[in-house]
């Protein structure tokens, strides 16, 4: 799943992991599977966080909040998922 970061400022965020890996399992809703994290060079915490991360990846059962948390959108009907890795580009 690719996702993007968005940031207003002068220096581009970078990512604190080069991946994220959790283990989710179909008919169950989790509140956060991972969270994704990124810092920046802009100064001080007001000015280094990170404005949006976005999904770029079409049809994912996944959300991406404001903080970083990444949920299902609804709960999976499927056979188990093992693993999904987040990685970060």
């Amino acid at each position: 799943m690719h996702i993007e970061v968005e940031d207003v400022n002068e220096y581009a965020p970078t990512w604190t992991h080069d991946s994220y890996v959790a283990e989710v399992f179909a008919g169950k809703l989790y509140n956060q599977i991972v969270r994704l994290e990124t810092i920046d060079q802009d100064g001080s915490d007001v000015y280094s966080r990170v404005c949006r991360y976005n999904i770029l990846t079409p049809d994912v059962p996944f959300r991406v909040d404001e903080q970083g948390i990444v949920s299902f959108l609804h709960v999976l009907c499927s056979p188990p998922l093992s693993q999904k890795i987040f990685r970060s580009i």
